[in-house]
C-alpha cells in the first residue's frame, strides 16, 4: 500500500465513524508500511484514532509514549528526508501535545512541553498553556484540577468547545484516566461521581454521534465499530464505583450504556457482532508490540523516490 492510499482510506474510515475499522486498518498498514517515516503516519493515526473517536485515554498515553520514546531513540526518523521532515515534526509535536493533555501530573505535562520546545520554540499559545499551568501548581492546585477544567471544555459543558465528534472523544478520555487513576490523583468523592457520570455521557454521545451519522446517509453502522468502547466504559465504571462508597453508584451510568450496546447489537444484523475486546486496544498488555512494527519490513527510501513522494505526502497530511 502507498502512502496517498493509507491517507484516503483511513481518512473516509474515519470520517463514516469506522473507528474499529480504521485502528486495524492503521495497525495493519504499519506493519506492512517498508519505511519508517510511513510506519510513524500510521502509528500516528492510531492515536488519534484512540484519542479523538474512540474516547480511550489509556491507550492513547501508551501508543502516544511508546511512539515518541521509538522516535527520541531514533532521531533519524525526522530528519534523515529533508522532503519529509516538516510533517514528521508535525506528528512529533502534535503527539507531545496530546500526550500533555493526557498527562496525569504536573511533572508529565512538562515534559512533553519540553519535548516540543526541543523540536521548535512554543508557540504564543503553547507559552500561554505553560504560564497557566505554572500559576496552577504555584497555587498549589492538584493536577485533577487542570485535568477535569480540560475535560468539561472538551465535552462542551460551557459551550465554548465540544459540540462534535472530535471533542467528545478527548472528554472521555481524560474522565476515563481520571477513573482509572482515581486514587493516584487523590480524587474526591464529588469529583469521582461527576467524572463517571460524565465519562458514561461522552461515550454515549460518540456512539450517538455515529448513529445519527448512519441514519442521516442509510448507511449501516457495524457494533464493532463500537462495541469495545462500550465494553470498557462499562469496566471502567463497574471498577471505580466501588470507591463512591454510595448504594446503588454507577448503575444508572452502567444501565444507560448496556442499553446503548443492546441497541447496536439487536438494531442491524451483522455476523459476529459480539466481540472480544480489539488487539488494538490490547498494547497495554504488549509493549513489545511498537518495536515489532517499527522493525519489520524496513527498506531504505531510494534518492529517486524522496521528493516525489514528500510534496505530495505533506499536501495530503495537512488536510488529514
Amino acid at each position: 500500500m502507498d502512502v496517498n492510499t493509507f491517507i484516503s482510506q483511513s481518512q473516509q474510515q474515519l470520517t463514516s465513524r469506522k473507528v474499529r475499522e480504521a485502528i486495524d486498518f492503521a495497525l495493519d498498514a504499519a506493519r506492512e508500511a517498508n519505511f519508517a517515516q510511513f510506519k510513524i503516519l500510521c502509528l500516528h493515526t492510531v492515536v488519534e484514532a484512540c484519542y479523538y473517536f474512540a474516547g480511550d485515554g489509556e491507550a492513547t498515553r501508551v501508543w502516544c509514549e511508546a511512539l515518541l520514546n521509538w522516535m527520541d531513540r531514533n532521531t533519524n526518523v525526522i530528519t534523515d528526508v529533508p522532503s519529509l521532515r516538516e510533517v514528521m515534526e508535525d506528528m512529533y509535536i502534535k503527539q507531545c501535545e496530546i500526550l500533555a493533555d493526557t498527562a496525569l501530573s504536573y511533572e508529565e505535562y512538562f515534559t512533553s512541553m519540553e519535548r516540543i520546545k526541543s523540536i521548535r520554540p512554543h508557540t504564543e499559545l503553547q507559552s500561554r498553556q505553560v504560564d497557566l499551568i505554572n500559576s496552577m501548581q504555584n497555587e498549589g492546585q492538584p493536577w485533577s484540577a487542570n485535568m477535569l477544567l480540560l475535560a468539561v471544555r472538551y465535552s462542551g459543558a460551557n459551550d465554548i468547545m465540544g459540540q462534535s465528534n472530535t471533542m467528545y472523544g478527548p472528554a472521555a478520555a481524560l474522565y476515563g484516566l481520571m477513573l482509572q487513576n482515581r486514587r493516584k490523583l487523590r480524587l474526591s468523592r464529588t469529583d469521582l461521581k461527576m467524572s463517571l457520570t460524565n465519562y458514561s455521557t461522552s461515550i454515549g454521545n460518540l456512539v450517538a454521534e455515529a448513529d445519527s451519522y448512519y441514519e442521516n446517509t442509510r448507511e449501516r453502522l457495524n457494533p464493532n465499530d463500537y462495541l469495545f468502547m462500550l465494553d470498557k466504559a462499562i469496566s471502567v465504571i463497574n471498577e471505580s464505583k466501588r470507591d463512591i462508597l454510595e448504594p446503588n453508584a454507577g448503575e444508572e451510568e452502567i444501565a444507560y450504556l448496556t442499553e446503548q450496546r443492546e441497541a447496536l447489537i439487536n438494531a442491524l444484523p451483522f455476523v459476529n457482532a459480539l466481540t472480544s475486546p480489539p488487539d488494538a486496544m490490547a498494547i497495554t498488555e504488549h509493549p513489545e508490540l511498537l518495536d515489532e512494527i517499527m522493525v519489520t519490513n524496513l527498506a531504505p527510501i531510494k534518492s529517486a523516490n524522496k521528493l516525489r513522494l514528500g510534496g505530495r505526502f505533506l499536501s495530503l497530511w495537512r488536510r488529514f
